[in-house]
């Protein structure tokens, strides 16, 4: 289980005036169980020994949304100052303001961050 104390939070205000607390990244277990939403509608086979190289797959919309889900369920942890149903209440916002959250939200995650310099 992830201490969720000692993960570093970041907030947001959309435009509506909704303000969103989330964690700033992703832990390895959360990734891995969103890569799992696209993961299991593929099949591939790997030698053993050798990385699978998948090029051009196409995955449904469902599993988009399905991910999108798993993600905002992972890293948003407060809506408006409230941690109960968040991703119930995430999704009962109108669409401009839930996109205009779900576009930060993947905006800040997929900001890489500068290598460190060797020594």
């Amino acid at each position: 289980m992830t201490d969720t104390a000692s993960r570093e939070t970041r907030n947001f205000k959309s435009s509506g005036g909704h303000t969103v607390d989330f964690y700033a990244e992703l832990t390895g277990g959360e990734f891995n169980e969103i890569q799992r939403c696209y993961l299991k509608s593929t099949q591939a086979e790997v030698e053993p020994g050798q990385r699978q190289q998948i090029g051009g797959v196409k995955f449904s919309l469902e599993t988009q949304i399905e991910a999108e889900y798993k993600m905002l369920e992972f890293l948003v942890f407060s809506l408006d100052g409230s941690k109960e149903n968040v991703l119930a209440r995430l999704k009962d916002l109108g669409r401009s303001q839930y996109a205009e959250i779900l576009d930060f939200i993947n905006a800040a995650q997929s900001k890489k961050k500068p290598a460190e310099a060797e020594a």
